[in-house]
């Protein structure tokens, strides 16, 4: 889990600079590869806010969940986020309608 976790956040980091970021976590062991994204992303300089879809309900994802510190900090508000304030990088992941 640690190392998928790990896997996502460097993905991430290589192709986006530090920026306002929402994780969103099931509860499943998914959810705990997402608690681990989160916390790295936030070593890394990324305003990381984090969302349980759920409580965690497998060891490893609770777990994860408990190896996030603390977790009022990446509740952050946000404020309305709009389409422009990634800096258009949506768009590179559009889905084409053909």
């Amino acid at each position: 889990m640690e190392r998928a976790g790990v896997a996502v956040a460097e993905a991430v980091c290589e192709r986006f600079s530090a920026r306002r970021t929402l994780v969103l976590a099931g509860p499943g062991n998914n959810g705990g590869d997402a608690y681990v994204a989160a916390r790295h992303l936030k070593t890394a300089g990324f305003d990381v806010r984090l969302e349980a879809l759920g409580p965690p309900q497998t060891d490893d994802a609770k777990a994860a969940a408990a190896s996030v510190k603390d977790l009022d900090s990446f509740k952050a508000a946000f404020g309305n986020i709009g389409k422009n304030d990634c800096g258009g990088c949506h768009e590179q992941y559009r889905v084409k309608k053909s």
